[in-house]
């Protein structure tokens, strides 16, 4: 009966340290809130904003699979460097959280016109890393990959 009982406490400590769990509806519009300010930073070229809610340590793969440190990422983000862009939505989030840190999934779908007037549709899935610092929530790494 002891190595039963000691087995079930094995078995239920491995499964809470390896679960994550959604977490309050707060913390998660917080984190939804700060991958769209992340998404429309990116999209207005706001350094500023994106200087505000990333880390110091905050770390980047491009979709061409560069990786890029936070001082790479707000020199490409620069107002002198904006140029038009597509319109972007972010879609279809999935949010884990684990302690002071969560993992956010989702999809950007991207569309935009082409000088000639056609329609250019075209989708990105996203992985965003944050990770609360003291009071607030922060982006420490995001990477991006192309859907076919």
């Amino acid at each position: 009966m002891k190595t039963l009982l000691s087995l079930v406490v094995i078995i239920l400590s491995w499964g809470g340290m390896s679960m994550a769990y959604a977490g309050s509806k707060e913390t998660e519009s917080r984190l939804l809130h700060l991958v769209n300010q992340h998404v429309d930073a990116q999209t207005q070229f706001d350094s500023g904003t994106l200087t505000s809610i990333t880390d110091e340590s905050y770390m980047e793969v491009s979709p061409a699979g560069e990786v890029d440190p936070r001082a790479k990422m707000l020199e490409f983000y620069a107002p002198e460097h904006k140029r038009p862009g597509p319109v972007v939505a972010f879609e279809e989030p999935k949010i884990r959280i684990y302690g002071d840190t969560a993992v956010i999934l989702g999809k950007l779908a991207y569309s935009m016109t082409l000088p000639q007037g056609d329609q250019r549709h075209f989708a990105m899935r996203g992985t965003w890393v944050a990770s609360k610092i003291g009071a607030d929530w922060k982006l420490v790494s995001a990477q991006f990959t192309a859907i076919r």
